[in-house]
């Protein structure tokens, strides 16, 4: 990662998370975060399980971390991108936690 980039987003790459629609959640991630404008503060990242099987797909977001469970393609913009450009936490309740 570069040293320049303002967040790095670590998208579960295991296999309830596969099972769950990552492929399509990270497709939704490179386009939003190209539309966004936020290429070159945005590094986004396959991990390993992240332990929260039951509320895949899991999204985290450094610095914080902020946590995105069960995230859907349509989803990416009002939740994940607002957050970045914000940099506010993700409210309490729903979707991110």
């Amino acid at each position: 990662m570069s040293d320049e980039r303002r967040y790095r987003l670590y998208l579960c790459a295991a296999m309830h998370c596969s099972a769950a629609g990552r492929a399509a959640l990270h497709r939704a991630l490179v386009q939003q975060i190209a539309a966004a404008g936020l290429d070159d503060a945005t590094e986004l990242r396959d991990s390993g399980c992240q332990n929260r099987c039951e509320d895949a797909p899991n999204l985290t977001v450094w610095p914080g971390p902020m946590r995105f469970r069960r995230l859907r393609p349509a989803d990416v913009a009002r939740l994940v991108i607002d957050q970045l450009r914000s940099g506010m936490p993700p409210p309490d309740s729903g979707t991110p936690h």
